[in-house]
């Protein structure tokens, strides 16, 4: 039994830059596309072009974002105030690589149990 043919076309690379600039969601990029966030992962996984323009991508829709922070942090003169705390929150769960609190750190150590063995008195 054969599937669904794919709807997938090598224009779309570069189709869904400009959504990225605009600091378009994965979500949004596949609500563009008229496909399922699992069928843009799973093009993501088999379509190596496709898989470098979304990378791309979110690194402009980072980038689109940062500047948003940037412009809203200067230009509260001109009325144009930015809520930090939602726009925080939104770059922490949006790219958590960059932007989280804490740092992990993977620690692995060897201990010993076993009692030293120091001789016998005898």
């Amino acid at each position: 039994m054969m599937g669904r043919p794919t709807v997938y076309k090598k224009e779309m690379c570069e189709t869904v830059l400009p959504l990225f600039e605009g600091g378009a969601s994965l979500a949004s990029v596949a609500k563009f596309l008229g496909i399922t966030r699992q069928t843009l992962n799973e093009w993501r996984n088999e379509k190596p072009d496709f898989s470098d323009a979304i990378l791309r991508g979110l690194d402009l829709s980072q980038a689109w974002w940062e500047e948003q922070g940037q412009a809203g942090l200067f230009q509260e003169h001109l009325g144009k105030k930015i809520n930090a705390q939602i726009w925080m929150l939104n770059m922490k769960n949006r790219f958590g690589d960059d932007w989280r609190d804490k740092q992990e750190i993977d620690v692995n150590a060897v201990i010993n149990t076993e009692a030293p063995d120091f001789g016998s008195d005898t």
